[in-house]
């Protein structure tokens, strides 16, 4: 996936992860991370519909999940 994003997204991504990041240290147990996370994934599931449409979001998301089964 990185080899088609150029360095300067990848400066902006960083840049935007840097709240994400020190919400994660915040965080004082395994169970607040799994709750942080839930809370993560369905505010990505609302960003993705609203830009691109559920469909679309569907897509992403089976995408995603094949991916990262296959590396297991």
């Amino acid at each position: 996936m990185t080899d088609d994003i150029d360095n300067d997204k990848l400066d902006v991504i960083s840049q935007l992860m840097i709240p994400v990041d020190e919400q994660i240290t915040k965080c004082q147990t395994g169970n607040e991370q799994i709750m942080l996370a839930c809370g993560m994934m369905q505010r990505v599931k609302e960003i993705l519909e609203h830009h691109l449409g559920a469909g679309e979001t569907q897509k992403i998301l089976k995408e995603y999940v094949n991916e990262t089964s296959l590396l297991q």
